[in-house]
């Protein structure tokens, strides 16, 4: 732990903004994250890029096991230089960029859909669909938090595109709010996923 005296003075001797941040407090809260799944052997916890891109935190989250979410060409080439491709890295489109999808075939990367119009022109092995629970299963204030997502008619559509495209491996993904520790948050997101 760091003092306030030892702050004031690392303070007094850089500019400012700068950030500090706990190596040991990021890696309990990734230990605890994981224990929490532990009975989920092929649990993986996705952090993106865009909260956090220094490359010390991409190497904490790489030690712990984690992968991360990319989301442009930019972001899925920091994650190749600090490792993460395959089953470790997951690019969710927000825009229809030609390289970025290729450097995204190239990587292996798995993919994040929240709309139809990212579905990939390449082959690709693995695709979570983001769910927006259009279907009565949150509260209004919980789904005012979910920005993006595919309601139920359009997964289903895009389930069976992917199908046809013989993608073998299909999840669904439920955006959670950020920094959200509570173990109640993540059965109550689990239930949703169950619901379908």
């Amino acid at each position: 732990m760091i003092s306030q005296n030892q702050i004031k003075a690392i303070a007094a001797d850089r500019p400012t903004p700068f950030y500090l941040y706990s190596e040991d407090d990021i890696t309990k809260d990734l230990q605890y994250v994981n224990s929490c799944f532990s009975w989920q052997s092929d649990y993986r916890n996705y952090f993106p890029m865009k909260d956090n891109p220094n490359p010390a935190i991409l190497k904490l989250l790489w030690d712990a096991g984690s992968g991360i979410l990319a989301c442009g060409r930019a972001e899925l080439l920091l994650a190749k230089r600090c490792g993460f491709m395959g089953s470790r890295l997951m690019y969710q489109p927000v825009t229809k960029d030609a390289q970025a999808e290729q450097l995204a075939s190239e990587l292996e990367t798995c993919w994040l859909l929240t709309s139809p119009e990212y579905l990939p022109s390449c082959p690709v092995k693995t695709v979570f669909l983001r769910v927006y629970p259009d279907h009565g299963c949150v509260s209004a204030s919980d789904l005012m938090r979910i920005k993006s997502g595919l309601p139920l008619k359009q997964l289903i559509e895009i389930l069976q595109t992917l199908k046809i495209r013989n993608v073998p491996n299909i999840g669904l993904e439920l955006q959670m709010k950020a920094f959200d520790l509570r173990p109640q948050a993540y059965v109550n997101k689990a239930r949703i996923l169950l619901s379908l």
